[in-house]
C-alpha cells in the first residue's frame, strides 16, 4: 500500500486552495508505503467458556424479580497458533518474542484476563391495573477479533514487512514510488509491528435501563431511559508515533528501526444516554403499528477497534460523538389488512391482502473535519474559529458548511477542532418492507410470486406450503395473506428444492 496526499504541491507562500492529491501520484512522491506478506498458513486456536444462572422471583402479582450472573474466560485469548509462530513486541526490551518463551511466556502472548463475572438484574412493579415500571441492568463482557493481518502473528520474523515515510518538507530526496519497497530477507525484523499491551484485559458494557409502561385502550405507551458504558475498550495504538517536528520522520520515533507498532490497548471508553418513547398496537381486527422515537447521544474516543488516536500522547483530542451517533430517530411501521372481500371463489384472488410498510426518519451522522499534515508524522484536525454551520438556505453540494471558519494549525501543531464536532441538521429518510416469500421444486396447487419493479410486491400463496422467509427494502407492499384452500379434495402441498 502506498499513501498520498497533497503535500509536494501545496504552494508553501500560499498554501490556501492549493494541494491536489491525484497531482501528487502523477509526481509519483507518496507520503508513506508499507508491505507485508507471510508466507505458508498458520492455525489459530481459542476456547471460550460461559456459564450463566438466572432465576425469576415472583414477589407478589405486582413485583417480580429477575437475578442473574454469567461469566466468560476467554482462553487462548486473542488467539494460539498450533506450532507458536507469533511474536509479540514488548517495550522494555525494544524488538519482538517468540509466544512462549522468555519474557512471553504465554502461547497468546498474553496472561490472559479470568475475572470476568458479569450481574443482571431486572425488576417489574404493577403500579396500576394497566401501569407496569421496569428497571435493568446487566454487565457484559466481549473480545475484540482480531484477524490474521492484526494479530501477534502478522509479526517478522514470521512475516516479512516492510515501510517508508517520506519527509513532507523534502521533496527531492522523497523516495519514489517507482522504488518499490525493500524487501527484507525472512526472518528480518523490520517495518510495522503488531503488539498487545500485557495489562489489556476484556472490556466490558454496563447497559441500564427505566422504563413506565401504560395501557391505554388498545396502544401500550412506553417512556424509557436508556444508556450504556463501555469501559476498558480495545483500540489500536501506535505506540512508535513520531514526534512532531522536522527532519526525517525515524529519528523522532521512539524505536527507529520500526514503523508504526500498532498495540491493543485498554484505554478507551464510551457512553451513551437516551430517552426512548414508543406507541404500539398489537394486531387485531387487521390492523397494528409501532411508533418508536429515540433522542440520544453517544461519545466515546474512537469509532473502530482498529483506529489510531491523531495523538497517542493525549487521546481526549479525539473525544467526541461516535460516527454511528444520529441524535433523534422515528421510525414508524404498519401492518394494515384491505378490506376487499367477495363471494365465491374469486376471493382467493381479490380477499386477504395486507398492505404494511416502515419509515426511518432520523438525523444525519457526526462529520470530522480534517487539516493539511503540518505535523510531519500524522494527520492532523484544524484550527476552528467559530461554529462553521451554516443556515440551511446557503448550503450547498460545494459548501455544506463555512470552510472559512477552519485554519491550518501552525507548524507542528495539533489543531483544535476535534473529532466528529459537527453534526449535520440534515435529515435522512429511508424505508423498507419486510415480506415472505418461498423457495420450491414441486408445488401441486396454484401459487404464483410476482415483484413488478422495486418498489413494490405481490405475492399469493395456499397456506400449506412450507415456505421460508426472506425480505426486500421498498417504501410500501402488499402482501396475501394465507387462507385454506384445498385443490383436488386435498391440501396444497410443495417440497423445497
Amino acid at each position: 500500500t502506498m499513501n498520498f496526499g497533497n503535500n509536494y504541491t501545496i504552494n508553501p507562500a500560499s498554501r490556501a486552495g492549493t494541494g491536489l492529491g491525484p497531482a501528487d501520484v502523477l509526481l509519483g512522491k507518496p507520503t508513506s508505503g508499507f508491505i507485508r506478506f507471510v508466507t505458508g498458513t498458520r492455525g489459530y486456536r481459542r476456547t471460550e467458556l460461559a456459564f450463566h444462572l438466572q432465576d425469576t422471583y415472583k414477589v407478589n402479582d405486582r413485583l417480580t424479580l429477575n437475578f442473574g450472573v454469567r461469566y466468560d474466560n476467554f482462553l487462548g485469548w486473542p488467539w494460539t497458533e498450533v506450532n507458536n509462530r507469533q511474536h509479540n513486541f514488548i517495550r522494555s526490551e525494544g524488538t519482538v518474542v517468540q509466544v512462549g518463551t522468555g519474557s512471553v511466556p504465554w502461547r497468546s502472548g498474553h496472561p490472559g484476563d479470568p475475572n470476568n463475572f458479569s450481574p443482571r438484574l431486572g425488576i417489574a412493579y404493577k403500579v396500576a391495573p394497566k401501569t407496569v415500571f421496569r428497571v435493568g441492568y446487566g454487565l457484559y463482557y466481549s473480545t475484540g477479533q482480531l484477524d490474521t493481518t492484526r494479530n501477534l502473528g502478522a509479526n517478522p520474523p514470521e512475516v516479512i514487512s516492510s515501510n517508508f515515510n517520506n519527509n513532507q518538507f523534502d521533496f527531492v530526496g522523497a523516495r519514489p514510488a517507482s522504488m518499490g519497497f525493500d524487501r527484507p530477507a525472512l526472518g528480518v525484523i523490520a517495518g510495522t509491528l503488531r503488539s498487545i499491551d500485557l495489562d489489556a484485559v476484556i472490556p466490558y458494557t454496563q447497559q441500564w435501563n427505566a422504563t413506565i409502561q401504560q395501557q391505554i385502550g388498545e396502544t401500550s405507551f412506553t417512556i424509557a431511559y436508556v444508556g450504556s458504558k463501555g469501559t476498558k475498550l480495545q483500540g489500536q495504538t501506535d505506540i512508535n508515533q513520531a514526534v512532531p517536528g522536522i527532519g526525517p520522520v525515524a529519528s523522532r520515533r521512539d524505536f527507529p528501526a520500526f514503523g508504526a507498532i500498532r498495540q491493543i490497548q485498554s484505554r478507551y471508553d464510551s457512553n451513551f444516554h437516551s430517552l426512548q418513547i414508543s406507541a404500539e398496537r398489537r394486531f387485531r381486527n387487521g390492523l397494528g403499528y409501532l411508533v418508536s422515537y429515540t433522542w440520544g447521544k453517544a461519545i466515546g474516543n474512537g469509532d473502530s477497534q482498529f483506529g489510531t488516536p491523531i495523538d497517542i500522547r493525549n487521546i481526549r483530542r479525539d473525544r467526541g460523538p461516535t460516527g454511528f451517533s444520529s441524535p433523534r430517530r422515528l421510525v414508524p411501521s404498519f401492518m394494515y389488512d384491505l378490506p376487499f372481500k367477495v363471494d365465491g371463489p374469486l376471493n382467493h384472488v381479490v380477499g386477504g391482502w395486507q398492505i404494511n410498510g416502515i419509515l426511518n426518519l432520523y438525523d444525519g451522522f457526526p462529520m470530522r473535519v480534517t487539516s493539511p499534515n503540518t505535523l510531519n508524522c500524522c494527520s492532523s484536525y484544524p484550527d476552528r474559529l467559530r461554529d462553521g454551520r451554516l443556515p440551511r438556505s446557503e448550503q450547498t453540494l460545494q459548501r455544506f458548511f463555512d470552510v472559512d471558519a477552519f485554519a491550518r494549525p501552525g507548524p507542528q501543531m495539533f489543531g483544535n477542532a476535534g473529532r466528529n464536532f459537527y453534526s449535520a441538521r440534515e435529515r435522512r429518510i429511508s424505508t423498507s418492507l419486510s415480506s415472505r416469500s418461498f423457495s420450491s421444486a414441486r408445488i401441486r396447487c396454484a401459487d404464483y410470486s410476482f415483484a413488478p419493479s422495486s418498489s413494490t410486491s405481490l405475492t399469493r400463496r395456499s397456506s400449506t406450503i412450507r415456505q421460508r422467509t426472506s425480505a426486500a427494502r421498498m417504501p410500501v407492499g402488499f402482501v396475501r395473506r394465507p387462507q385454506r384452500s384445498r385443490c383436488n379434495g386435498s391440501h396444497a402441498t410443495s417440497s423445497s428444492g
